[in-house]
């Protein structure tokens, strides 16, 4: 695929990921955000992923589970009863996107914040690819260590490990 393309397809994705985000943002008072996600995404499969435009898309929650860290695939019962969990769950999450066919619908996969942080990887490492060949914790992008969705995004252009052991870095 030549440059221009492939520099299309990632705006392309970028564009579609911080649509996602503006939409969260706009209907926080009005709609669950796996409302607001189905909204911009479609259906979800079993998973609780949406594919659209040869990507995968995942969203993750804080879990409000301290003793394991990890945050909470769309799928998952949100954890009942406690307020702080639903605060956070309202204001922290990612989505992660990747290739549905690794090197036929694209290689890089990409995640975003509800800051609207993009990061890429070249995907090389982790093969990330097709429905349930994402990430699994909600955490991989993350400086390795991270837990819950806390913290940043590693930056390799800084020399950080992400969770997953990829190179992750901010989109240019």
């Amino acid at each position: 695929m030549a440059y221009r393309q492939r520099r299309t397809r990632i705006i392309s994705l970028a564009d579609g990921l911080h649509n996602i985000a503006d939409r969260a943002r706009q209907y926080r008072q009005e709609a669950t955000l796996r409302q607001r996600f189905l909204q911009v995404m479609g259906t979800l499969n079993a998973k609780g992923e949406a594919t659209k435009t040869g990507y995968v898309y995942h969203m993750f929650l804080p879990s409000g589970d301290k003793a394991k860290g990890d945050a909470l695939p769309e799928t998952k019962k949100l954890p009942a009863g406690d307020k702080r969990h639903a605060d956070a769950q309202e204001v922290r999450w990612c989505c992660y996107a990747w290739p549905e066919k690794v090197s036929e619908t694209g290689k890089r996969a990409f995640v975003i914040t509800q800051k609207g942080q993009v990061f890429e990887t070249d995907n090389s490492l982790q093969r990330y690819s097709g429905a349930g060949g994402g990430p699994k914790t909600g955490n991989e992008a993350f400086v390795k260590g991270t837990r819950n969705l806390k913290g940043e995004f590693a930056n390799a252009d800084k020399g950080q490990k992400a969770g997953d052991g990829g190179k992750w870095q901010p989109v240019k």
